[in-house]
């Protein structure tokens, strides 16, 4: 989650009040929470409590959130949903999140979730300032996207710091989610992909005004700002990538009453001083190559404007003689998947089109008045001057998908895959 200024502190009220009203104690959201007290129920006893509990907070969350949303609690998974989505997303949503779960208690945590977990979409989005919150118990997220995935991580890792009695610095519980946001689960492991933050960080790298190693190890949750999550992801990017983050993340649990920042850990693994460790990875993280920021003039493209929905790319507009036009898709269809690529949000659009010349065919998905449905698009050239940001648009009513909950949900950046 990432905060700015004055309106931290509003987030962190909004966050404790939410957490208030689902049940979850004041005092929770700033620290792992105490062994069980002696009396505590246990067992099947227990296993009942927390049952009643997923159904408190399931009547919460439709109180709060009132109708037109996806509601459903999930004992297997110990989750309770509250989704902007259709039954067939929320499918898939339970999927993704138990691969990713499962494959980071495989990679990283020792210890899972304790029931129960509410995970929101909500129709109506409050603001651009962030773009998903956790709090114990509770995670929201603008988009089925890297954003919940980012809130989800939070809770996988709380939950193990939970276990172990632990609270981590910024600079980790931050770097770990940014890691995972973009993650793929390859053969029952978590694997993280580039993204987007790799182009800054290179640049701060080039222009040596990247923050010393030394110095953002012990940063404080109010120095941590937005422009210091790449800086963290890239880091445990360079663990991920040498095969040292398991090895770390190990030693820095065990050495955490001596050293809470986890710097002793990565002088341990890496066996060098914190100076050493971050001139190589300065070097590393140069040779990356980054993910492709755009097109450009004369690449391969379906022929779209395009604008986030909660779980796929709404078609804005149609360019005239582009490959979705002769496809027969129309403003207002909702990709879901291109090229056998689930595409969640722009980045994964613009990932698959990339890969692409001129004249191929992809495979599209996508939802049209809340039926599903398949086509092929053969992919032609992106105008120059389509790259010229267009004047602002008079305000009109937005295309919307009939037929699904919540079809209002905008995100007001537009993009041209």
């Amino acid at each position: 989650m990432s905060l700015h200024g004055g309106k931290r502190a509003t987030a962190l009220l909004v966050g404790i009040v939410l957490s208030a009203a689902l049940g979850v104690r004041a005092e929770e959201t700033q620290s792992p929470a105490a062994p069980p007290a002696v009396g505590e129920p246990q067992g099947p006893a227990k296993d009942e409590a927390q049952k009643k509990r997923a159904q408190e907070i399931y009547g919460k969350l439709v109180k709060k959130y009132g109708e037109g949303l996806l509601y459903e609690v999930d004992d297997s998974l110990n989750l309770v949903f509250a989704t902007n989505t259709d039954p067939r997303t929320l499918k898939e949503l339970k999927e993704r999140l138990t691969a990713h779960a499962q494959a980071l208690r495989r990679d990283l945590f020792e210890h899972g979730l304790e029931p129960y977990l509410a995970v929101v979409v909500p129709k109506k989005w409050p603001g651009d300032v962030v773009s998903g919150h956790f709090y114990p118990g509770f995670v929201d997220a603008r988009t089925i996207g890297s954003s919940l995935m980012h809130e989800f991580t939070h809770a996988l890792h709380f939950a193990d710091q939970q276990a172990r009695g632990q609270m981590h610095p910024i600079w980790i519980v931050e770097g770990l989610a940014s890691l995972y946001e973009n993650a793929k689960v390859v053969v029952g492991h978590a694997a993280p992909q580039p993204n987007h933050k790799l182009i800054e960080v290179q640049g701060l790298v080039r222009d040596r005004k990247h923050i010393p190693l030394e110095k953002l190890v012990k940063f404080e949750r109010r120095q941590f700002t937005s422009h210091h999550y790449g800086q963290a992801r890239y880091m445990f990017m360079y663990l991920y990538d040498t095969g040292r983050l398991k090895e770390w993340y190990d030693a820095c649990v065990a050495d955490y009453a001596r050293d809470s920042t986890g710097a002793g850990a990565l002088e341990k693994v890496f066996g060098k001083k914190l100076p050493d460790i971050e001139k190589d990875w300065a070097e590393w993280v140069l040779k990356l190559t980054p993910p492709v920021p755009a097109l450009f003039p004369g690449s391969a493209s379906l022929g779209i404007r395009t604008r986030q929905q909660a779980d796929g790319i709404q078609i804005e507009s149609l360019l005239p003689g582009g490959g979705a036009e002769q496809a027969g898709l129309a403003a207002g269809d909702v990709l879901t998947c291109v090229d056998g690529e689930r595409v969640w949000e722009g980045e994964d659009l613009l990932a698959v089109i990339s890969q692409h010349k001129v004249g191929d065919k992809v495979k599209v998905e996508y939802r049209c008045d809340g039926e599903y449905r398949q086509t092929t698009v053969a992919l032609t050239p992106l105008a120059v001057q389509l790259q010229e940001k267009p004047p602002a648009p008079t305000p009109a009513p937005e295309p919307r998908e009939k037929g699904r909950p919540g079809g209002d949900l905008r995100d007001q950046r537009r993009s041209v895959p």
